[in-house]
């Protein structure tokens, strides 16, 4: 038995060229493959992230747009304006009185029964409450209305927030909002 080994044999696993490319080429695909599929998986929960946002900021906007046309227009004065033969005269000796007003937005509710009710208990309890119809518009277009209970109007900031914050505790309400008109 010859146990001397042959020099031109070789020992392990050969595979052609050809099929070294196809094998390096078909792994790559693969990579390439997994990779623009996360990119693009990661470009849509961007894209979705982003259009909540949107249409959370939009709502929000809306509510507190509404709640400024709570103010009486009949509590700001206006100077007196006659007119007399196309020439306009204006009252300057009368100064505007804008009396300033508060509303705290309590909470709101998507039906007005449920909001109603909420106004009333607190109307038992002494606390003036109204229920304003709200109508907001999401980003795609739909429309939605919804109830929010909001207290009457206040000209002493310091008394509202006092009264806020007890609602607040009693009720377990938070982020009520006091806004100006």
């Amino acid at each position: 038995m010859n146990l001397k080994k042959d020099p031109k044999k070789k020992n392990g696993l050969f595979i052609p060229t050809r099929q070294a490319t196809a094998y390096t080429s078909f792994a790559l695909s693969i990579v390439g493959v997994v990779f623009m599929a996360g990119y693009f998986f990661g470009k849509q929960q961007m894209i979705d992230q982003l259009v909540t946002k949107i249409e959370q900021d939009s709502f929000a906007d809306e509510a507190a747009a509404s709640l400024c046309s709570l103010y009486d227009p009949d509590l700001l004065s206006v100077p007196a304006v006659e007119k007399k033969d196309d020439v306009v005269l204006v009252d300057t000796e009368s100064e505007p009185r804008v009396v300033a007003e508060y509303y705290a937005q309590l909470i709101g509710y998507g039906t007005q029964k449920a909001a109603e009710t909420f106004a009333q208990k607190l109307v038992k309890n002494g606390i003036p409450a109204l229920v304003k119809t709200r109508k907001s518009q999401t980003a795609q277009g739909k429309e939605t209305v919804w109830y929010q209970v909001v207290t009457e109007p206040f000209s002493d900031k310091n008394a509202l927030e006092t009264l806020t914050q007890g609602i607040a505790k009693s009720e377990k309400i938070q982020g009520i909002q006091i806004i100006s008109c």
